[in-house]
Protein backbone atom coordinates (compact mmCIF):
# COMPACT_ATOMS: atom_id res chain seq x y z
CA UNK A 1 0.00 0.00 0.00
CA UNK A 2 2.85 2.35 0.83
CA UNK A 3 4.50 1.75 -2.54
CA UNK A 4 1.30 2.34 -4.51
CA UNK A 5 0.40 5.42 -2.46
CA UNK A 6 3.88 6.88 -2.85
CA UNK A 7 3.20 6.82 -6.61
CA UNK A 8 -0.05 8.76 -6.20
CA UNK A 9 -2.54 5.89 -6.00
CA UNK A 10 -5.13 5.64 -3.26
CA UNK A 11 -4.69 2.32 -1.43
CA UNK A 12 -7.20 0.50 0.72
CA UNK A 13 -6.30 -2.54 2.80
CA UNK A 14 -9.18 -4.99 3.09
CA UNK A 15 -8.92 -6.96 6.30
CA UNK A 16 -10.69 -8.55 9.25
CA UNK A 17 -11.18 -6.95 12.65
CA UNK A 18 -8.26 -8.76 14.33
CA UNK A 19 -5.88 -7.96 11.49
CA UNK A 20 -7.06 -4.35 11.58
CA UNK A 21 -5.55 -3.97 15.04
CA UNK A 22 -2.21 -5.18 13.69
CA UNK A 23 -2.28 -3.09 10.51
CA UNK A 24 -3.71 0.13 11.90
CA UNK A 25 -0.63 0.97 13.97
CA UNK A 26 1.66 0.42 11.01
CA UNK A 27 -0.49 2.44 8.63
CA UNK A 28 -0.68 5.33 11.11
CA UNK A 29 3.12 5.30 11.49
CA UNK A 30 3.52 5.42 7.70
CA UNK A 31 0.99 8.25 7.39
CA UNK A 32 2.69 10.21 10.20
CA UNK A 33 5.93 10.12 8.21
CA UNK A 34 4.16 10.75 4.89
CA UNK A 35 0.91 12.67 5.54
CA UNK A 36 0.09 12.97 1.83
CA UNK A 37 -0.21 9.21 1.33
CA UNK A 38 -3.75 7.95 0.84
CA UNK A 39 -3.91 4.62 2.66
CA UNK A 40 -7.13 3.42 4.23
CA UNK A 41 -8.46 0.28 5.84
CA UNK A 42 -11.79 -1.42 5.18
CA UNK A 43 -12.85 -4.07 7.68
CA UNK A 44 -14.65 -7.10 6.30
CA UNK A 45 -17.06 -9.08 8.42
CA UNK A 46 -15.74 -12.55 9.26
CA UNK A 47 -18.09 -14.35 11.68
CA UNK A 48 -15.67 -16.97 12.99
CA UNK A 49 -18.13 -18.90 15.15
CA UNK A 50 -20.78 -19.06 12.41
CA UNK A 51 -18.12 -20.44 10.08
CA UNK A 52 -17.21 -23.18 12.58
CA UNK A 53 -14.06 -21.51 13.88
CA UNK A 54 -13.22 -20.42 17.43
CA UNK A 55 -13.99 -16.78 18.29
CA UNK A 56 -11.14 -14.56 17.09
CA UNK A 57 -9.83 -17.12 14.60
CA UNK A 58 -9.64 -14.81 11.60
CA UNK A 59 -5.88 -14.89 11.06
CA UNK A 60 -3.06 -17.43 11.05
CA UNK A 61 -1.41 -16.07 14.21
CA UNK A 62 -4.43 -17.24 16.19
CA UNK A 63 -3.88 -20.81 14.99
CA UNK A 64 -0.16 -20.72 15.68
CA UNK A 65 -0.92 -19.96 19.33
CA UNK A 66 -3.83 -22.43 19.46
CA UNK A 67 -3.06 -25.12 22.08
CA UNK A 68 -5.16 -27.92 20.58
CA UNK A 69 -3.70 -30.79 18.54
CA UNK A 70 -6.14 -30.04 15.71
CA UNK A 71 -4.42 -26.79 14.69
CA UNK A 72 -3.72 -28.21 11.21
CA UNK A 73 -7.42 -28.89 10.65
CA UNK A 74 -8.19 -25.43 11.98
CA UNK A 75 -5.76 -23.86 9.52
CA UNK A 76 -7.41 -25.64 6.59
CA UNK A 77 -10.85 -24.60 7.81
CA UNK A 78 -9.68 -20.98 8.12
CA UNK A 79 -8.38 -20.95 4.54
CA UNK A 80 -11.59 -22.51 3.26
CA UNK A 81 -13.69 -20.03 5.26
CA UNK A 82 -12.03 -17.01 3.68
CA UNK A 83 -14.34 -17.54 0.70
CA UNK A 84 -17.00 -16.02 2.93
CA UNK A 85 -15.44 -12.62 2.20
CA UNK A 86 -15.88 -13.02 -1.56
CA UNK A 87 -19.27 -11.27 -1.61
CA UNK A 88 -17.86 -8.37 0.42
CA UNK A 89 -14.91 -8.13 -1.96
CA UNK A 90 -17.18 -8.03 -4.99
CA UNK A 91 -19.34 -5.34 -3.39
CA UNK A 92 -16.21 -3.33 -2.63
CA UNK A 93 -14.93 -3.68 -6.21
CA UNK A 94 -18.30 -2.75 -7.65
CA UNK A 95 -18.63 0.31 -5.41
CA UNK A 96 -15.08 1.69 -5.51
CA UNK A 97 -13.98 0.60 -9.01
CA UNK A 98 -10.30 0.02 -8.14
CA UNK A 99 -7.62 0.09 -10.82
CA UNK A 100 -6.09 -3.14 -9.48
CA UNK A 101 -6.43 -5.71 -6.72
CA UNK A 102 -3.51 -7.10 -4.77
CA UNK A 103 -4.58 -10.19 -2.85
CA UNK A 104 -2.83 -12.84 -0.81
CA UNK A 105 -1.91 -15.98 -2.71
CA UNK A 106 -4.21 -18.02 -0.49
CA UNK A 107 -7.24 -16.01 -1.63
CA UNK A 108 -7.50 -17.74 -4.98
CA UNK A 109 -11.17 -16.80 -5.15
CA UNK A 110 -10.11 -13.14 -5.46
CA UNK A 111 -8.84 -13.85 -8.97
CA UNK A 112 -12.34 -14.75 -10.16
CA UNK A 113 -13.81 -11.68 -8.49
CA UNK A 114 -11.23 -9.42 -10.13
CA UNK A 115 -11.86 -11.02 -13.54
CA UNK A 116 -15.62 -10.62 -13.11
CA UNK A 117 -15.18 -6.84 -12.88
CA UNK A 118 -12.26 -6.52 -15.30
CA UNK A 119 -9.81 -5.52 -12.58
CA UNK A 120 -6.16 -6.66 -12.86
CA UNK A 121 -5.08 -8.79 -9.91
CA UNK A 122 -1.58 -9.06 -8.49
CA UNK A 123 -0.71 -11.94 -6.19
CA UNK A 124 0.86 -11.03 -2.85
CA UNK A 125 3.11 -13.89 -1.75
CA UNK A 126 3.63 -12.79 1.85
CA UNK A 127 4.10 -16.04 3.76
CA UNK A 128 6.10 -15.27 6.93
CA UNK A 129 6.44 -11.65 5.79
CA UNK A 130 5.20 -10.21 9.05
Amino acid sequence: AKLFSSRGAKSTLLTTRSNHEFLDKRIEAIKNQNPDLEIGIKIFDFPCVELGLPEGCDHVDFIISYPKPDAGDLLLKLFMSTKYMNQQLESFIETTKPTCLVADMFFTWATESAQKFGVPRLVFHGTSFF
